[in-house]
């Protein structure tokens, strides 16, 4: 089989744990793989902005052809042209906002740049870090015209995992409610997963999904995993990915297991 489309998540996949970087071998690979005629994705759930620095610290940015950011909200190519894009409804990002305050924790909304709270703290400060993005104070989030991702932000896990079911009771049709760390639970459009968002760029660009090959590590990463024709979970992935997978890579993403699965399957 001649594999046409890549797609790889980044945070525990491309991405080595300590230092977020695209390791030398990693960085080899993508270009070799291109170089073959394979179109490279990067599927995150950060967002675009956030994601193109990872890819401008590569010589040359020879590593990808197309971004899936916020978990499949939204798709462009490298120039930053919009190819998909599903916000939240907007009278239930007002009904999840509504549900954030009650609870008493933070809450952020995210458009196509910009990461919008209502209050700014020690929390916030060290998500900042972590999504190497800058969040923005504003008074109302109410007053945003729409979101590509909402997230609940709370050292109490178990606070979020009420919430997590007060969401999926009320907007069962109408979100994806999930956990990316204990610490955070995203909500997305039921029209916005990462497995949807490559079924369309794959049709946008005529290749099939048996064609297509998705690497993941985490239950965000299920959907794409579930479409493409291989399936790869990593070493490091969680055991319920790693169920589903066609293939696991025996190195982990500190190892370079992109680069793993590109010299075994293309």
């Amino acid at each position: 089989m001649k594999y046409e489309l890549l797609a790889t998540d980044l945070d525990g996949t491309l991405l080595t744990s300590e230092d977020y970087r695209i390791t030398e071998e990693n960085q080899e690979a993508l270009k070799y793989a291109r170089s073959k005629g394979v179109k490279i994705v990067i599927c995150t759930g950060r967002s675009i902005k956030s994601t193109k620095q990872f890819i401008e610290a590569v010589e040359g940015y020879e590593v990808t052809d197309y971004f899936v950011g916020f978990n499949g909200s939204v798709v462009t190519n490298l120039n930053g042209d919009t190819i998909f894009r599903k916000p939240i409804q907007k009278e239930v990002l007002m009904g999840l906002i509504d549900i954030g305050r009650n609870e008493d924790v933070d809450v952020h909304v995210y458009n196509d740049t910009e990461i919008k709270v209502e209050r700014y703290n020690d929390r916030i400060k060290e998500y900042e870090i972590h999504s190497a993005t800058t969040a923005v104070l504003v008074d109302d989030l109410k007053k945003e015209e729409f979101s590509l991702k909402l997230l609940y932000n709370c050292g109490d896990n178990e606070r979020l995992i009420r919430m997590k079911k007060k969401i999926q009771e009320k907007y069962k049709d109408e979100v994806f409610v999930f956990f990316t760390m204990p610490d955070y639970l995203e909500v997305l459009s039921s029209h916005a997963n990462k497995g949807l968002a490559l079924e369309y760029l794959a049709k946008h660009l005529g290749i099939d999904a048996e064609k297509v090959i998705a690497i993941g590590d985490n239950e965000n990463d299920s959907y794409m995993i579930r479409y493409a024709g291989v399936g790869v979970c990593m070493k490091n992935g969680r055991e319920s990915v790693q169920e589903i997978a066609d293939y696991v890579t025996e190195k982990t993403n500190n190892e370079s297991g992109v680069a793993e699965v590109i010299r075994k399957f293309v």
